[in-house]
């Protein structure tokens, strides 16, 4: 019986290893074929939406622009599967230029299929409006808005890269909205997406870590009074540092944002009270898409968005990406002459 013990524990033994040798592997990496030859089916559902009650949020309809890269094709004629909004403060030149150099180096376009634009509202700093229009000639990748760039302004920054999506890629599947301080896998990022469209090629949805039945905080940073709101509880919504909204959702948004009361809270406003009065469902990914541990999900999985990373942390996890990703695959192939 002794005996039969052992053999048993040695079996469990083993098989714990192997289960531990296959977590340890990388999945099979992507080639830089399959990256090439992409394709996808998205319909475009436009929406004629007829609103008959008073408008209470005129924010929609006085957007402006300073920079507004209407001289760039940044849609028309690429057709990006995915299009990367980042709203940046001002002074945020060295996360911008971080972002340039890594996840959204131009030229990983043709394996991940995503354009960056970078959003910036109005300094009356003359010193840096001029250090961002040297960022604007050289990079040509700001869009920048004539309203004050500050925290409690961050809702007029989403209505006005909404509006600017409406206006200049209203073909684009996906709307990826991330701060400058997130680190993104875009070859993930593409892959679930994409199999996304597989299951829907209409979707109509905003993506991302959703939080239900929040009550407002009355002290501290994110203080909401009660006359700003009154309600016990947020409608469900998707937290702000990033999310996804699908190109179906972005002219439903717009048009019920007109119709609902302003909160400066972004991510509650855009993603739970207008999603909310326009029907647009929102899709828990928070355990399919986000880290904020360094843990090989980041590349060997799925995982798309690292938050909360310092400076070390990112290239480290940045470098484990690049290695296990189709561009490292694509050079190695060429260096072989296959």
């Amino acid at each position: 019986m002794r005996r039969k013990q052992g053999v048993l524990a040695m079996v469990m033994a083993t098989v714990a290893v192997i289960i531990l040798v296959m977590e340890a592997l990388p999945s099979a990496p992507v080639t830089a074929d399959d990256y090439e030859n992409f394709s996808y089916r998205f319909v475009r559902l436009y929406s004629n939406v007829n609103l008959t009650d008073a408008t209470v949020n005129p924010i929609p309809g006085l957007v402006t622009w300073r920079y507004d890269l209407s001289h760039r094709v940044i849609c028309n004629g690429t057709d990006p599967f995915m299009l990367n909004i980042v709203p940046s403060a001002i002074p945020n030149f060295k996360q911008r230029s971080y972002i340039r150099n890594t996840w959204a180096d131009k030229a990983l376009y043709p394996y991940t299929r995503m354009r960056t634009v970078f959003v910036l509202g109005k300094t009356l700093n003359a010193t840096l409006q001029g250090l961002v229009e040297e960022e604007i000639q050289t990079y040509d990748d700001i869009i920048q808005s004539n309203f004050i760039d500050s925290y409690r302004n961050l809702t007029y920054k989403s209505m006005s890269w909404l509006s600017w999506v409406r206006d200049w890629c209203p073909e684009v599947p996906f709307v990826v909205k991330t701060d400058d301080d997130v680190l993104v896998n875009p070859f993930h990022l593409k892959t679930y997406l994409a199999k996304e469209l597989e299951r829907n090629a209409a979707p109509s949805d905003i993506y991302g870590r959703v939080r239900a039945r929040n009550k407002p905080m009355r002290k501290g940073k994110w203080n909401v009074t009660k006359e700003e709101y009154k309600l016990t509880y947020y409608p469900p919504f998707v937290l702000g540092p990033a999310y996804i909204v699908s190109g179906n959702a972005v002219d439903r948004l717009l048009q019920y944002a007109a119709h609902t009361p302003f909160l400066w809270l972004e991510d509650v406003y855009i993603t739970g009270l207008v999603a909310s009065a326009a029907g647009i469902n929102r899709v828990q990914a928070e355990r399919t898409l986000y880290t904020k541990k360094l843990n090989r999900d980041l590349y060997s999985r799925q995982t798309a968005f690292l938050l909360g990373a310092d400076e070390k942390r990112k290239k480290v996890a940045w470098s484990s990406i690049v290695r296990n990703s189709p561009v490292k695959y694509a050079s190695r192939r060429k260096r072989r002459g296959s």
